[in-house]
């Protein structure tokens, strides 16, 4: 191919200018193999088709002399200013277009079926409960031993509702030497530019794509410390509100001319982020602030044996952001039939909170509300009627992850507090002289209404016998 220079530029054309430009972009390359990808930037490869009309819109601004044969096939383009193009990016906004038809009663199961098709085997309840996570507050962890299907679980229920794409489905690998958002978001390099990463750029493609759900998986979120380089999003994520169009926002994360197009990047309502964790010597605890606002799903039981097969499972679509939309934010935003409903869950809080407060481990207004969104949710979908996830279940599962995990030191008042929780949930008088040996013999897993916090508790209370220390984490 014979190549023939016709014009040098005297200045390189930015990122940020592409991106300033893009709207005007899009349609100039809309039926075309272009060298710019959905955000504005550079596609990797080499010789990608371009038009006269984008050559045009590139050159609008810049004062010089075209050659002729430049001039005769360019056509006559506006000169577009740089701010004037920002300020129209920003003050433009995607919206909602489409909304889900399916109860979520209905679709959750053909998710399981979808799950266990491709080999991945979870309960229906344990599907539902991710599920129920994810709408209470877009920030889950999934915590348990290397290799019992963490990551799986969120790749795989991406791709049963139709998300499972690298576009839709970001894996984040946390790095042990993360100290800031940097590496996470973004920063300023020394030319002044702001270089994107990962977790924004999943930011920007939700706000431009509102009917979508986006998946972000932070592998290994506990190598750094999470109050370190996570810091600004869990404040960011307590920022929600409700703006005019009724969807769910936070306050601005990043708002720079050169980002986005100069349109403010925040944490929109179809991101869904989602941590797994270990919990080792290599790693790191979780502090009470992140705890409180993330339901911390523990996935430490095992079954080696090999589940049966199944048989294909039945299509999955019409599935979009709203679904996984979070419906409540404030406890002003339940009714009154809701919080009349909430009666006896609430009775149960109070007196665990009653029981934890000796020890220092009791917990505030943010537990108590989520917890309440969570039971609300579970009643007024009826997911009562899926199997294994009636109303005891659901509460079950909420104080597995929302107060179980803030219990663990070595002092007396934590050995009272786990024997008087046993006692509570698993309905038996216990003394708090009592050994381990006598606790475990008296308990029974088939009468409690809470098999699982029982069960976790009593693992706790062994640990502590046998340690002199206890912690809700293996």
């Amino acid at each position: 191919m014979d190549v023939k220079l016709v014009l040098m530029l005297d200045q390189p054309v930015t990122v940020e200018q592409i991106r300033s430009l893009h709207p005007l972009f899009q349609p100039a390359l809309a039926n075309v193999r272009g060298p710019y990808n959905q955000e504005g930037a550079a596609n990797p490869g080499y010789l990608f088709e371009y038009t006269w009309e984008a050559l045009a819109i590139l050159l609008s601004d810049r004062k010089i002399r075209l050659p002729k044969v430049i001039r005769r096939w360019l056509p006559e383009i506006k000169a577009v200013p740089m701010e004037s193009s920002t300020a129209e990016t920003a003050a433009s906004r995607s919206l909602p277009q489409r909304s889900t038809q399916q109860f979520a009663r209905e679709w959750l199961p053909k998710v399981q079926a979808s799950m266990a098709e491709q080999g991945f085997h979870y309960s229906l309840a344990e599907v539902t409960n991710f599920y129920l996570s994810l709408r209470t507050k877009q920030l889950v962890l999934l915590a348990g031993i290397s290799g019992t299907g963490k990551t799986q679980l969120v790749r795989q229920f991406a791709k049963a509702i139709g998300y499972g794409d690298a576009d839709h489905c970001e894996l984040i690998a946390v790095r042990p030497d993360w100290a800031d958002s940097s590496d996470l978001i973004g920063y300023e390099n020394i030319q002044g530019q702001f270089v994107s990463q990962p977790f924004l750029n999943v930011l920007k493609r939700a706000m431009a794509h509102p009917d979508d759900v986006y998946f972000v998986i932070l592998d290994e979120m506990n190598l750094a410390r999470v109050e370190h380089y996570f810091a600004e999003f869990l404040s960011f994520i307590e920022t929600r509100y409700r703006d005019d169009d009724d969807m769910v926002v936070t306050a601005p994360w990043i708002n720079r001319a050169d980002v986005n197009g100069g349109q403010p990047v925040l944490i929109p309502q179809n991101v869904m982020v989602v941590g797994t964790v270990n919990m080792d010597e290599t790693t790191h605890p979780f502090s009470r602030k992140v705890l409180d606002r993330a339901n911390a799903i523990e996935m430490n039981d095992i079954d080696l044996s090999w589940a049966a097969a199944t048989g294909p499972a039945q299509s999955l679509s019409g599935i979009y952001a709203d679904a996984l939309a979070a419906p409540f934010l404030n406890a002003k935003d339940l009714s009154d039939e809701q919080k009349a409903a909430l009666r006896e869950p609430l009775k149960l809080l109070v007196s665990i909170n009653e029981i934890l407060e000796p020890a220092g481990l009791q917990f505030g207004y943010r537990v108590r509300d989520e917890v309440a969104f969570y039971l609300t949710l579970h009643r007024g979908e009826q997911l009562d009627t899926l199997q294994g996830f009636s109303s005891d279940a659901a509460m079950d599962f909420q104080l597995m992850q929302k107060v179980l995990p803030r219990i663990q030191g070595s002092s007396m008042a934590v050995l009272k507090a786990l024997i008087k929780l046993l006692s509570l949930l698993s309905k038996t008088p216990l003394s708090e002289e009592a050994e381990f040996s006598e606790i475990a013999k008296a308990v029974s897993l088939e009468k409690t209404n809470f098999p699982r916090s029982v069960k976790k508790l009593l693992f706790m209370l062994k640990r502590y016998s046998d340690d002199g220390f206890t912690s809700f984490w293996l």
